[in-house]
């Protein structure tokens, strides 16, 4: 039934005892046009409870459940570092993020910041991770970090000693377990 017609209904039930018949059809009649006019919405009042699924919520209680694993200040204070980035790049809600965004935020890092391999590898880790905990904690419904490639960061070659640099150790060595010590590196 419209609302319309419930509102009408209702009026007419509340004063039905006061009216007889003829009267309460035209005040009917009268109440169909008039409420023609206008939209009738219902109005709830129920009342709202607070949401612990907000963005603001999930990503304190990120940092919370990281802590609580163990996470070092420093690992803390990237995670926090790369997030915050992230979001004010992207500017959505964490439900609306989705893979391209993600992907995205990558390529814009290394193209337009110049940052090197090793701190993408870090940062899209970062934001990976959380996004991934945001989906194990069902603050979201999909993963938008599951299909973000990885980044291949190039190995470092170490730099061997030549023969001068070795000698020039061997003749520091002030007693035989330094030797030792420094054959062993060696």
């Amino acid at each position: 039934m419209p609302l319309q017609e419930k509102l009408i209904n209702k009026i007419l039930l509340e004063i039905e005892k006061e009216f007889d018949g003829s009267q309460l059809k035209r005040l009917k009649n009268i109440l169909t046009v008039e409420c023609s006019k206008y939209s009738i919405i219902e109005q709830r009042n129920e009342m709202v409870i607070y949401d612990e699924t907000s963005d603001v919520a999930a990503y304190k209680q990120f940092f919370v459940s990281k802590k609580i694993q163990g996470l070092s200040d420093g690992t803390l204070n990237l995670y926090m570092r790369t997030i915050n980035l992230f979001m004010r790049t992207v500017r959505k809600p964490f439900k609306e993020v989705n893979t391209n965004d993600i992907r995205l935020f990558v390529a814009n890092r290394e193209m337009i910041d110049n940052v090197s391999k090793g701190t993408l590898a870090r940062e899209r880790g970062c934001i990976v991770r959380f996004y991934n905990w945001l989906y194990t904690e069902e603050y979201i419904f999909r993963d938008p970090g599951a299909r973000v490639e990885n980044i291949k960061v190039p190995k470092r070659k170490k730099q061997e000693f030549t023969e001068l640099e070795v000698e020039k150790i061997r003749s520091v060595v002030m007693n035989p377990r330094e030797a030792l010590v420094i054959e062993l590196l060696l």
